[in-house]
């Protein structure tokens, strides 16, 4: 029996043992078609190492009651990026942080609300009628922005991690890598999936690739861990790009998962420790703090939605109310 901390943030294992994997799973040839463990050397980068991610905030839900007596709904919410650089030798400072706010509707609407005290949400309108399409909307932008931010900094010679599975893998940089620290799905033949724990003997090493999809290999890394933990604690997955072929890949997650296990949470500052990095949990709070005040958003959001009721309908000169 084990006991897993905080479940606020869910089950980082959450496999079933009747769970199928993946038919087109394969060990690639790093491993010689064995599930291998990998030793690592965990020297000092040359260069500086960054990891990205991003927090998100659903700030109101809104409702615009049309001429027509449609009510179509919104979903307003707010979305911060960033990246911490570590260099060898240097404190790791903050980089490249952007907050953006987005108003999303339904039905194709696209009523914008006046800025209000310096809270402004952009408009997008969703050809979708299912208002519970507009959070994972906002989801989406959020997962966007962080991909564009992780390849702007990707460059010769610089690692960029990503806090969560790769998406927008089409002509991605090898150099931007994903960390998952939550596992739902079998990637291995169910026998190899088992022996993954009892094959990472100790912290740094890293699996065998294997086939994630087409555009991307995966590997397994454990991490650090102290005290009576579950089999699968401490180990997290990472994502490499296949654009660089094989044998790139193999150099990439090699890098990678030498240098991450000195980045580990920590579990006396965070119940996540120690997949969730210290520089990812410490962006994450710098983040969360310039997302601003949640209730000052709503009251922004009311003052916003008064000042819209007083525009007048399109193709009048009354003044008063909307409908």
């Amino acid at each position: 029996m084990f006991v897993e901390p905080d479940p606020r943030y869910g089950d980082p294992y959450g496999i079933d043992d009747d769970t199928e994997p993946d038919e087109e799973a394969v060990l690639l040839e790093d491993g010689d078609g064995v599930l291998l463990a990998h030793d690592l050397d965990p020297g000092l980068p040359e260069g500086p190492l960054y990891f990205v991610d991003g927090v998100r905030r659903t700030d109101f839900r809104v409702h615009d009651i049309l001429e027509t007596g449609m009510v179509v709904r919104g979903l307003g919410g707010s979305f911060g990026v960033g990246a911490v650089c570590c260099t060898p030798g240097a404190r790791p400072t903050f980089a490249a942080v952007d907050i953006q706010r987005r108003l999303f509707w339904t039905h194709g609407h696209a009523a914008e609300l006046p800025e209000v005290s310096g809270w402004l949400w952009q408009t997008e309108g969703l050809a979708s009628t299912d208002a519970d399409q507009l959070l994972p909307a906002l989801q989406r932008r959020m997962r966007d922005a962080e991909a564009d931010l992780a390849e702007d900094l990707a460059t010769e010679g610089v690692i960029v991690v990503r806090d969560g599975p790769l998406n927008r893998l089409y002509g991605a940089s090898v150099e931007v890598v994903g960390l998952v620290k939550s596992h739902h799905k079998t990637y291995l033949p169910a026998d190899k999936h088992r022996e993954v724990p009892g094959t990472l003997a100790r912290p740094g090493q890293r699996t065998s690739l294997f086939r994630l999809r087409d555009e991307a290999w995966g590997c397994y890394l454990r991490l650090p861990t102290r005290g009576r933990v579950s089999p699968w604690a401490g180990i997290v997955r990472i994502d490499v790009p296949a654009s660089g072929g094989v044998v790139r890949a193999s150099d990439v997650a090699d890098r990678v998962c030498a240098l991450i296990p000195r980045y580990s949470g920590v579990a006396h500052t965070d119940p996540r420790a120690p997949a969730n990095l210290q520089p990812i949990g410490a962006l994450e709070t710098r983040l969360r703090h310039l997302l601003g005040d949640p209730a000052g958003a709503i009251r922004a959001a009311r003052d916003a939605a008064a000042r819209y009721d007083q525009i007048p309908p399109v193709g009048t000169s009354n003044a008063g109310a909307r409908t």
